[in-house]
């Protein structure tokens, strides 16, 4: 079974001011004109939302003297508009009254795919920070061209898991016992490959600390 985080949501009646409740409550009667309407609220924020506000912060970047923001506004534009769509489909949804069979299966695959479209955003985005901070000598030191591989890889291993491990908590798996299991296996895997092991942070501690070029 799934975690129905989409019931921790708002309605939409909740985000409408009181003087609009007494005509919603009229469109409230006809579930699926009301689902419809709902979608249609969304798709028109996340529309004005990327077509304008996106566009005016990315007015005030181009100000700045680094094109470092113009980027990553230019990365976040798809998944801002996609998680406001599909937390639109998922309020949409249960208004109408689409929650039994299929239905019941909208909430986490739309939660699955916000998940995946902001950890794909962020790998994109952490890689050029931290390309933007090797190239930055004067108040970033500690990064260089040769370090910069090392912290890619290791901030998209940490941005992977942790996107994996709110898919499970969305499909309601618990993430606990494959955290054991793969604990059990590194151990086993650190005891039969120690040295190997030591000299690959050897080499990480190496690059980090810069002793000699």
């Amino acid at each position: 079974p799934s975690v129905d985080i989409g019931s921790q949501l708002p309605t939409f009646a909740e985000l409408l001011p009181d003087q609009a409740l007494p005509y919603w409550q009229l469109i409230q009667q006809f579930p699926l004109l009301e689902g419809l309407i709902i979608f249609a609220v969304f798709w028109a924020f996340a529309y004005l939302i990327r077509r304008y506000a996106i566009r005016l912060i990315e007015r005030l970047a181009e100000k700045t003297q680094t094109n470092l923001d113009d980027k990553i506004i230019g990365d976040l534009r798809s998944p801002i508009f996609s998680t406001v769509l599909w937390v639109g489909l998922i309020m949409s949804t249960k208004a109408a009254g689409i929650v039994n069979g299929a239905g019941n299966y909208i909430t986490p695959i739309a939660l699955s795919l916000i998940v995946l479209s902001l950890t794909k955003a962020a790998l994109t985005v952490s890689g050029k920070i931290i390309t933007e901070l090797s190239r930055n000598d004067m108040h970033f030191n500690k990064f260089d061209v040769g370090t910069e591989p090392l912290f890619i890889i290791v901030s998209k291993i940490l941005l992977l898991i942790l996107g994996a491990y709110l898919v499970l908590v969305i499909w309601g798996i618990n993430p606990v016992g494959l955290l054991a299991s793969a604990g059990i296996v590194g151990i086993a895997v650190g005891f039969a490959a120690k040295d190997t092991l030591a000299n690959l942070f050897s080499g990480v501690f190496i690059l980090a600390d810069r002793p000699y070029k």
